[in-house]
């Protein structure tokens, strides 16, 4: 699955700059849409965000990633609560979208995540 446009998570990555490289437009779609392994390898995305909640992605679901995206694609695991969860949490997620931001390529405009 990945995240949709009405969602917490999107609207962190929006306020540093960053694109979904699905897709946006469909705003009565899923929050949550279901995608595939092919879909995600042709999104060619400067980031791919594993959080370790709601779903627990480990450093082997990282590495399978790292394998199978371009190099140029950066496979990153966080943590689920600062990016997924609102409340409490939000400066935490603000800051850790902001240091993503920090980390893109200069030569790009956004980010593009997956």
């Amino acid at each position: 699955m990945t995240v949709g446009p009405r969602t917490y998570v999107a609207d962190l990555l929006r306020s540093v700059g960053g694109v979904s490289s699905f897709e946006e437009d469909d705003s009565q779609g899923p929050d949550y849409p279901t995608t595939d392994e092919s879909s995600i390898l042709a999104s060619r995305p400067d980031v791919l965000i594993l959080p370790d909640e709601p779903y627990r992605f480990r450093e082997k679901d990282a590495a399978y990633w790292r394998t199978r995206l371009p190099t140029s694609s950066r496979v990153i695991l966080v943590p689920g609560d600062d990016w997924c969860w609102h409340g409490v949490r939000t400066l935490r997620g603000l800051a850790a979208a902001e240091a993503l931001g920090r980390r893109r390529d200069p030569g790009k405009q956004g980010i593009s995540w997956t």
